[in-house]
């Protein structure tokens, strides 16, 4: 076999697996489709008024306590 035979071989291999590959994600979708619609509709008020409402309180949040740093100890030489 010379070597442009097997440069042949080599690329239509690599050509082939780049081909199985692009077509795994097709394989991986199954067929089981569930279509649900829509059981009741809302209107909610406009945008202008929606600006008006007061803002919920906001439970659990403080101030983060200032970080402490612990002091290095000096070391000696070793002997």
């Amino acid at each position: 076999m010379t070597r442009s035979n097997a440069r042949i071989i080599g690329a239509s291999m690599l050509a082939v697996g780049v081909l199985l590959l692009c077509a795994l994600p097709l394989a991986a979708q199954d067929n089981n489709t569930y279509i649900q619609h829509a059981t009741r509709f809302a209107v909610s008020p406009p945008l202008r008024e929606l600006a008006k409402l007061p803002q919920q309180p906001h439970y659990g949040f403080h101030e983060a306590n200032p970080i402490r740093r612990i002091p290095k100890r000096t070391v000696g030489l070793a002997s």
